[in-house]
């Protein structure tokens, strides 16, 4: 089994002050392990406070360049048909919603609820009026 040492991170759950020098810790075979803000497991960016601001910060930015690269896709004159539509605006909405359940409480910050909806606002007015 190998271990790709670029996806491996530690996160502390006290603050983590640089002595020394020192930014990374000893791990297995002598390879180091860098410490981090926020680490990604199984797509989720997750931070030491578990508010998962850096997730959705992430999603957002996702989520805006898949919409523009989309809104490429759809012509300009004329009309697609409707299928087409609903399956760019699904293909948005998935990515924005992957792993929902775990990062849902982090919703409750209006201020990050508010970066969600806006780029769902966007890609359903691009979809919808092309």
């Amino acid at each position: 089994m190998e271990v790709h040492v670029d996806s491996i991170g530690g996160l502390s759950h006290r603050q983590y002050r640089y002595r020394k020098g020192i930014s990374t810790i000893d791990g297995l075979d002598g390879t180091e392990i860098k410490w981090s803000k926020s680490l990604r497991y199984l797509g989720v960016q997750i931070d030491k406070k578990l508010n998962f601001k850096e997730h959705i910060h992430a999603v957002v930015v996702k989520a805006q360049t898949t919409v523009a690269k989309l809104a490429r896709v759809m012509p300009n004159i004329g009309s697609p048909r409707q299928e087409k539509r609903i399956l760019l605006n699904e293909v948005v909405h998935d990515s924005i919603l992957y792993a929902a359940p775990i990062w849902a409480k982090a919703l409750e910050v209006k201020k990050e609820k508010q970066k969600l909806l806006s780029v769902q606002r966007r890609s359903a007015l691009r979809f919808v009026s092309a």
